[in-house]
């Protein structure tokens, strides 16, 4: 590359920065920018993340414009740690002014008290997700808190309780395997790709032809970053009816986006054609 080439790419970058904040998110936590009596999760606000590993660890960085980052931002932290049987969970209320500058402005933060957040209205693509055996972690204190606070997460099922919404998804999954295998694919679900699990994957040996992920309650905004990281011939989206609009605006040009409704009640050549074409 000539120095002019470089010159040009480096300004290109400057552009692409300039008036925005690079925020680091670590994979065991979530960022809310409160919006009046909304939560907002940090990554709808700019350009999506983008996924770093640095020794064992695995970081996202947000590229969000700084104007946008002008109310207390709140910091959801589940830990997990293999040495301990249980999980922790902490929310904090920080001022936006150390995600600005960080090396300038000092760390501000105080405690967010659930009786608080349960005020606040939060959209199904921005809450957490959380796995059924993270749940089984929490201690009561912590389950009590995720329970009341059902506008902030998303929950499996407990015990023997069976929720339509998993029924949904399990179905949807159980039929996108069977439609790939009658294709003659080896058609799996919970397929483990590095540090996550695509809910369905139609392998060709050992390459991934189609990747699948399916939203019905959970994080829109996972479920894509999963997909955008996934090395695949054809990534695949599945959402619900009425979030098909909002989910085709949030996904990448790689990513194609179907309805439930095609794959629960559509015929096994319908949903064929629209997978493959």
């Amino acid at each position: 590359m000539s120095t002019e080439e470089v010159n040009k790419l480096f300004e290109e970058v400057k552009a692409k920065v300039r008036g925005r904040a690079l925020i680091s998110i670590h994979g065991d936590e979530y960022l809310f920018i409160r919006r009046g009596d909304s939560l907002i999760r940090i990554e709808r606000l700019g350009e999506g993340v983008v996924s770093v590993v640095k020794g064992d660890y695995q970081y996202k960085y947000a590229l969000v414009p700084k104007d946008s980052l002008n109310d207390l931002i709140l910091k959801v932290k589940l830990m997990c740690f293999e040495t301990e049987p249980k999980c922790s969970l902490s929310m904090w209320w920080i001022e936006p002014g150390w995600f600005l500058e960080p090396y300038i402005n000092r760390f501000q933060s105080e405690n967010a008290l659930p009786d608080e957040l349960a005020q606040y209205n939060v959209e199904p693509i921005d809450r957490v997700s959380i796995p059924p055996n993270v749940l089984n972690s929490l201690s009561n204190e912590y389950k009590s808190i995720v329970n009341k606070l059902r506008n902030l997460f998303v929950v499996g099922s407990q015990g023997g309780e069976v929720d339509a919404e998993s029924v949904e998804h399990r179905l949807v999954k159980e039929r996108l395997v069977e439609v790939g295998r009658r294709v003659g694919f080896e058609a799996v679900q919970e397929f483990s790709v590095g540090d996550f699990r695509l809910d369905v994957a139609w392998l060709d040996g050992d390459e991934i032809a189609y990747a699948f992920e399916v939203v019905i309650s959970g994080s829109l905004l996972e479920a894509l970053y999963r997909l955008e990281h996934v090395s695949a011939g054809k990534r695949i989206l599945v959402v619900r009816d009425e979030e098909l609009k909002r989910a085709m605006e949030r996904a990448g040009g790689g990513i194609k986006v179907i309805p439930t409704s095609l794959i629960l009640n559509g015929k096994t050549h319908e949903i064929i054609r629209e997978v493959i074409t």
